[in-house]
């Protein structure tokens, strides 16, 4: 199985999704459940939900950092050499080694609950169907979305950010300026989503999983079935 690039995304913990490559138990310590895994410049950093950052050389050996915050941080990503933390109450902290973390204006005081990077841009997903955009991590401008519901997570695959959340919303964009909803196929919260073997997944804790292979056009069905489609298209 191909190793994720860049990113871990820990949704794989509702998912199932595990990479057999990389499970994510054997990855954190025992006291601490990760909400989203970040991997770059040699360094995992996770975080937990809570306020804080853990970072490891090697997926084994596990160290607290101080972020800084006192707002629980609920996803985190790499990109362009810069490791991006998201949390309640608008959040946005950064960091170059996962070590040392700054603190950022993010324009936003909604709770802010996945980030990924992709295209160059880093984009953040929270509540009221918020949507960030940034290209350094640091300047934060808001994007147009067709939902005002609560986004839970975020990927980025195949050249396309996804993100979902209540009441099945799912939005998908290119570029993060302009995020256009798209017929999901479900009613129930989606929480989590994934992008695995060229195929979008997103599920929830009532909800059923739905597949993409382009983020716009979903349906109802496994993993593995959708994945055999995508590798015919290759």
């Amino acid at each position: 199985m191909k190793m994720l690039p860049l990113i871990l995304m820990a949704e794989w913990f509702l998912t199932g999704l595990t990479p057999d490559a990389l499970a994510p138990d054997s990855l954190l310590p025992q006291t601490m459940r990760a909400i989203q895994i970040a991997i770059g410049n040699g360094t995992y950093v996770a975080v937990d939900g809570q306020s804080n950052v853990v970072t490891s050389p090697d997926g084994t050996a596990w160290t607290r950092r101080e972020a800084g915050t006192v707002f629980r941080l609920h996803g985190v990503a790499f990109g362009d050499g810069l490791f991006v933390a998201v949390g309640n109450e608008g959040a946005v902290l950064t960091s170059a080694d996962g070590l040392q973390w700054v603190q950022r204006d993010s324009g936003s005081d909604e709770r802010l609950r996945g980030i990924a990077w992709g295209n160059h841009i880093f984009a953040a997903v929270g509540y009221g169907g918020t949507i960030l955009r940034s290209k350094d991590g640091v300047r934060w401008t808001k994007a147009y979305c067709e939902t005002e519901e609560r986004l839970y997570a975020i990927a980025f695959g195949n050249g396309v950010f996804v993100a979902v959340g209540a009441r099945g919303q799912i939005v998908s964009s290119s570029r993060g300026h302009f995020w256009r909803r798209q017929d999901s196929k479900a009613s129930d919260a989606l929480l989590s989503v994934s992008y695995v073997g060229g195929v979008f997944a997103a599920t929830g804790l009532n909800a059923r999983p739905v597949t993409s292979i382009d983020g716009r056009s979903w349906k109802r069905g496994h993993l593995a079935q959708a994945t055999e489609i995508a590798k015919m298209r290759e």
